[in-house]
């Protein structure tokens, strides 16, 4: 991808840059997991993606994988490349998939609340996963097993 320098210097602008130890977290739009997205070249693009390609050279196939475990995050100190199974094995080491981390009671108390008018973002907080995830386990696209609720 090429970005102009007015994209570059848009990007870093919607970037909290912080010490370098700590996470900078994308100030902007973010997809529903959390990661921050940014429109370049008539195209969207992962923030994070782009912040190690400005810093670190392209990634061609690979994907930029957090180490911080924070999706918001655009620290290239953070950022490491890696395959696209490297980093579905992070995240299910640190316990970032809803089938890993919850439970199928979980699932059907999440089901059961969202009916009765929880908020899909309270949810989330509550059980430790993202709005996504929340989303797709009451439509259904996820924890299919369970079935219909009762």
């Amino acid at each position: 991808m090429t970005l102009t320098p007015a994209d570059i210097a848009r990007f870093w602008s919607h970037v909290d840059v912080r010490d370098p130890g700590e996470c900078w977290p994308w100030t902007r739009a973010r997809s529903g997991n959390g990661y921050g997205r940014f429109s370049a070249a008539h195209r969207l693009h992962t923030a994070s993606r782009i912040a190690y390609e400005l810093t670190h050279g392209p990634l061609g196939a690979a994907e930029a994988r957090h180490t911080c475990d924070n999706p918001p995050c655009c620290n290239p100190a953070h950022l490491i490349a890696g395959s696209h199974a490297q980093n579905m094995a992070d995240m299910a080491a640190r316990e970032r998939s809803p089938r890993r981390r919850l439970t199928g009671a979980q699932v059907t108390e999440i089901r059961a609340r969202r009916s009765a008018g929880a908020l899909i973002v309270t949810l989330a907080a509550e059980f430790g996963v993202t709005p996504s995830n929340v989303s797709q386990i009451v439509r259904r696209r996820t924890w299919k097993h369970l079935g219909e609720a009762a």
